[in-house]
């Protein structure tokens, strides 16, 4: 056993290596007897396993902390995946996430890799040494995690198995070096989704096919998809409980319940509205994703009688054809930096009760998911007479409680429509200072309490160069044209999240073209 002195020790220890790699303060807590390590995505916790402190060498339990913190840095498989996928491929994809964040520790912190090792052989010890179970699919998964822990030969295993491994060895070591580069602040963020969706399309195209042969297989002989191995079969015996694919439940815990049961009914409709947008949600995010990495890039111009450095193309032109030897030169244009922030101001007076609301809602779903799938800032706030609050700031990742109260501004609908107050607070804000091109979109039905003081208030965003945007809800709501010299009035409310996709779209794209930065070419 380990002295209480040492324990306390370790755990400050473990606590320095989850900030380190996280890069985000978060709270270590030894568990009660009994329970596993555990990752709470909601409120970043992590709970250590007390039997590990106890029992298990200081190594192992760097080893797993460091494991579990790389889940929180770099896996965002809920974010580029629909969450039917992310259920339907939930095991297969958890081992895979597994090698590719250990990959990632490797390189970034070369003094883990001896942890790793000594950690994964006590781990897959006990499932190394009890015979191959019958399903292909487990077998499949437990041929993975040797290969790529311990790097032995799946022997043993069923031929189709086998044949399976072969068949997917290059595309697993592939997927398991899609790591992020390194980046700061939003870049970071994009830079990680960039790579979960590297890893995925890796995934879809390569390993997918082979692990829905296996399936087949089964099921012919009798044996179903797996949807889950937490409940203790096979491979999982011994293996601390985690989950790469963070549960939507009550704490969103990485323990051993199925993923996603016990939500309350608030979660549940913000995941199921999410699911119905994913066919906008998924390619919109897609773009903004090549959009924003396209508007980073400096440009430069060729032709040019002086510049930075000599254009190759147009100096071996200029080898055939004299006249064109003055114009050889490339110059660079001048960068201006595109540092969006997208500010949506939800108006949720009584009038905005029922099906307005619903249709803001899937608004809000909407543009929530997309931001966050493709690193864009964004700041929700939401107003009337009598309450102004501000949700889900710019640099909030996922989490429960960003859903739950996006879900509660439901009961928030009331009173009149101050929106006169509202604007000058955004005008204000921090959030709107510390970027350089902010885009405001007001969503509401009209009619604001105070007309002149609302009008002043659009006035100053124009005089500040900030982009203004109203988007009214219904078809009376002419308001909303009145006041916002850019608006648009969207009389079918069940297309609210289409219109909002759209204006958000072409907003960027006159932001970006405004900089000077290459616009994106869509088809």
């Amino acid at each position: 056993m380990i002295a209480t002195h040492n324990r306390t020790f370790l755990l400050r220890e473990l606590h320095a290596l989850a900030v380190q790699i996280t890069g985000e303060e978060v709270c270590l807590v030894e568990g009660d007897a009994g329970c596993c390590w555990s990752w709470n995505w909601s409120d970043r916790v992590i709970t250590v396993d007390p039997d590990y402190l106890g029992e298990k060498a200081a190594d192992v339990c760097r080893a797993v902390l460091l494991h579990e913190s790389a889940h929180c840095a770099i896996t965002r498989l809920q974010h580029v995946l629909p969450l039917e996928r992310c259920l339907l491929y939930q095991d297969l994809l958890n081992v895979l996430e597994d090698l590719r964040i250990e990959s990632w520790l490797g390189r970034i912190f070369p003094g883990c890799v001896g942890w790793l090792r000594k950690a994964n052989s006590l781990i897959m010890e006990e499932s190394r040494a009890k015979p191959w179970p019958a399903n292909y699919q487990i077998q499949f998964l437990k041929g993975l995690l040797m290969a790529g822990h311990l790097g032995e030969a799946p022997t043993g295993a069923a031929p189709c198995v086998i044949q399976g491994l072969k068949e997917t060895r290059a595309a697993v070591e592939e997927q398991t070096l899609c790591h992020p580069a390194s980046a700061r602040g939003r870049a970071a963020a994009m830079e990680t989704i960039n790579a979960q969706q590297r890893m995925v399309e890796i995934f879809d195209r390569k390993i997918r096919p082979v692990w829905e042969r296996l399936v087949a297989l089964d099921e012919i002989e009798g044996r179903q998809r797996i949807t889950t191995l937490m409940g203790g079969q096979g491979i999982t015996a011994g293996r601390p409980r985690h989950r790469a694919i963070p549960r939507r439940g009550n704490r969103s815990q990485s323990g051993g319940q199925a993923p996603f049961e016990g939500s309350e009914p608030l979660q549940r409709g913000y995941l199921e509205r999410a699911a119905a947008l994913s066919p906008l949600i998924d390619p919109l995010a897609d773009e903004f994703i090549h959009l924003l990495e396209t508007a980073s890039r400096q440009r430069s111009v060729n032709n040019q009688r002086q510049g930075d450095r000599v254009n190759m193309r147009s100096a071996m032109q200029a080898e055939a054809d004299q006249r064109l030897r003055e114009k050889v030169w490339e110059r660079r244009l001048q960068h201006t930096r595109f540092d969006p922030l997208v500010v949506l101001a939800l108006d949720c007076s009584g009038s905005m009760q029922g099906e307005r609301f619903d249709a803001a809602y899937d608004a809000i779903v909407l543009l929530s998911e997309v931001c966050l799938r493709s690193g864009l800032p964004m700041a929700l706030w939401a107003f009337n007479n009598k309450t102004l609050q501000v949700l889900a700031p710019h640099g909030q990742s996922d989490s429960e409680s960003r859903r739950t109260r996006i879900d509660l501004l439901r009961k928030a609908c009331g009173g009149g429509t101050s929106m006169h107050i509202a604007l000058a607070r955004i005008l204000t804000s921090t959030e709107l200072s510390q970027f350089t091109h902010p885009i405001v979109i007001v969503v509401g039905d009209g009619e604001p309490t105070d007309k002149s003081a609302t009008l002043a208030g659009i006035n100053r965003f124009q005089a500040a160069g900030i982009p203004i945007l109203g988007i009214g809800i219904g078809s009376d709501t002419q308001e909303m044209a009145a006041l916002f010299p850019k608006s648009v009035i969207e009389p079918n409310v069940g297309a609210m999240a289409h219109t909002l996709s759209s204006v958000l779209r072409t907003t960027l794209h006159e932001q970006i073209a405004a900089t000077g930065a290459q616009p994106l070419r869509r088809a």
